[in-house]
């Protein structure tokens, strides 16, 4: 499956929903503002602005996600598990140093926002 920017964000919801893994999409301009807004959660997984663009031309989205320590990988391994089970295909190392990415339909990516917050259904 190669989702689109909505079905991408509703596949998002699914996993938060079956992990509790805080999941965003589109979620602030840049990676280190990602994670310096969702610091105060244990587990979470976002996609920023800078990746929706690259996305775009790419047709790969990169995602960032928490890490309790340098090789805490179980936040990653269960989004990406996730994403799998929804038909996603998900290229990804194993490491908690590299963000794993999603094949993406790329022009449904391009500049616009598409970001949900937690009283969204």
């Amino acid at each position: 499956m190669t989702p689109t920017m909505t079905e991408l964000t509703r596949i998002f919801k699914r996993v938060q929903a079956q992990t509790g893994v805080q999941m965003r999409a589109n979620f602030t301009c840049c990676q280190s503002c990602g994670h310096a807004a969702l610091g105060d959660h244990p587990r979470y997984a976002f996609y920023h602005q800078q990746d929706a663009q690259s996305a775009a031309h790419s047709g790969r989205l990169y995602v960032a996600f928490s890490c309790v320590d340098e090789d805490d990988t179980s936040t990653a391994e269960a989004v990406v598990a996730g994403l799998r089970e929804a038909g996603c295909a998900v290229e990804w190392n194993g490491s908690a140093r590299h963000r794993f990415s999603v094949q993406v339909e790329g022009t449904s990516f391009a500049w616009t926002h598409d970001g949900w917050s937690d009283d969204e259904e």
